[in-house]
């Protein structure tokens, strides 16, 4: 490779010159790597969940001493974690939350299956609160709306 300015040429394997890229400035590489960055913001995988979808789950196990030690934002990161593990998860493979290295838990969704024209699943939450483990197993059955609903 020959440098011209800022310009480099390379020899093709045909022996003849070609034009390579030039080389890089420091604005290209700031805003290369600006773009990275907001392009990673918008594929997080931490993307809120429509509230519509998971309120009701809200209700089900979390809502007993299962959830009693969650604050609002853990509260928020397990309903999100049930909804994830009942409308996509495979059966018998956590889907995990954290808050802190304190405050973390999954949820483990079992094989779905069909009461009538709703589709069911359940699931277990196992919650891990400053060391304290608590579980509890629930059942959802999703509505006519695709809301997933708690069973009592």
């Amino acid at each position: 490779m020959v440098k011209s300015d800022h310009t480099y040429f390379a020899l093709t394997g045909s022996g003849r010159v070609s034009r390579a890229m030039r080389r890089p400035r420091l604005r290209d590489i700031a805003f290369l790597t600006l773009s990275a960055l907001f392009l990673q913001a918008c594929t997080s995988t931490n993307a809120s969940i429509p509230p519509s979808l998971v309120e009701s789950l809200d209700a089900g196990v979390l809502a007993g001493d299962l959830g009693d030690p969650l604050d609002k934002k853990a509260r928020k990161l397990a309903v999100e974690a049930e909804y994830k593990a009942l409308e996509t998860g495979q059966t018998g493979m956590p889907v995990p939350w954290k808050l802190t290295d304190n405050i973390y838990g999954n949820v483990v969704p079992q094989q779905p299956y069909s009461v009538g024209s709703a589709n069911c699943r359940r699931y277990v939450h196992t919650i891990n609160s400053k060391g304290e483990i608590r579980s509890a197993t629930g059942t959802a059955c999703r509505d006519d709306d695709g809301v997933w609903q708690p069973l009592s």
